[in-house]
């Protein structure tokens, strides 16, 4: 049976990466930007599936699609989504593809869906086993991954990145990345279910948070995303804060402030021209 649980991203440790806290994780200080307003990432409940062992970071690796109480037939929705029935109400004529949750699953309209496609997540090494009140079963998981996986498509992240549409470009990115999306696991009880800090009515499931956090940590290493059908436009290598998006392009010095064309065309040394730098000065004041 796969586990029904709440999943939250984890932005600092994502968007910082964890090896650099390993061996002195107690010690480690995190930077205190990411407990901006910005960077919260709420819990969803979700379904767990595809759970793995990682053996270069000795943790689990999971895959997860989000529970939401939004219709699913919503026109603001451009997703696929699997309504979630009680099976004493699964009509056996019914094409329309369906998953129940047990035991009794106490939401009358929900269902689980997919933004772009599942998110696949890393647990840290110190991540407890999280029981479970509900679960789906394996034919129910299967429905899950035939329905809301996207096809392959030949040369289709090549397209993706190229994309006019940002949500397309941004998850080619990170399939194309190397950044791991640390997300902590909780158990999911009927508390929640009237709980206001649930997110309960998601309709882009964690896909901005990560956006965020694996675009962060992709500037970090070097590898900033392409935007040049962005808004905004490139961010100067002088700046690589939290805040790097709401700043400006620094541009840096005018071409004509600097001292390398002259040096080169010249022929003559540093000094020379820097001598000459003075004498115009010097006149400048005495005149």
């Amino acid at each position: 049976m796969y586990k029904v649980a709440l999943v939250r991203l984890i932005p600092s440790i994502t968007a910082e990466g964890y090896s650099v806290r390993v061996g002195h994780e107690d010690s480690y200080i995190c930077n205190p930007g990411f407990n901006a307003p910005e960077w919260d990432s709420p819990a969803r409940p979700c379904i767990i599936f595809g759970v793995e062992w990682d053996d270069k970071t000795n943790s689990y690796r999971f895959t997860a699609v989000p529970i939401s109480v939004r219709q699913a037939e919503s026109k603001e929705n451009n997703y696929p989504g699997v309504p979630i029935v009680h099976s004493e109400s699964c009509a056996p004529h019914s094409t329309q593809a369906t998953i129940s949750i047990k035991p009794h699953w106490p939401l009358q309209r929900s269902y689980c869906y997919a933004f772009k496609r599942p998110t696949t997540f890393s647990c840290l090494p110190s991540q407890p086993i999280v029981p479970g009140t509900w679960s789906v079963d394996a034919e129910g998981i299967e429905t899950i991954v035939r329905s809301l996986t996207p096809p392959r498509r030949q040369f289709g992240t090549m397209y993706d990145s190229e994309s006019p549409d940002p949500d397309v470009r941004h998850d080619a990115n990170m399939r194309t990345g190397y950044v791991k999306l640390y997300a902590e696991v909780s158990p999911l009880t009927p508390a929640h279910m009237s709980d206001p800090s649930i997110d309960w009515n998601s309709t882009r499931g964690w896909f901005d948070e990560c956006v965020k956090a694996a675009r962060y940590y992709d500037l970090c290493s070097g590898n900033e995303w392409t935007q040049k059908l962005d808004k905004i436009e490139d961010v100067s290598n002088s700046y690589r804060g939290l805040d790097f998006e709401e700043w400006e392009p620094q541009r840096e010095r005018d071409q004509s402030l600097t001292l390398a064309p002259i040096l080169e065309n010249d022929g003559r040394g540093v000094l020379n021209v820097l001598e000459g730098l003075d004498e115009i000065e010097l006149s400048g004041q005495l005149s």
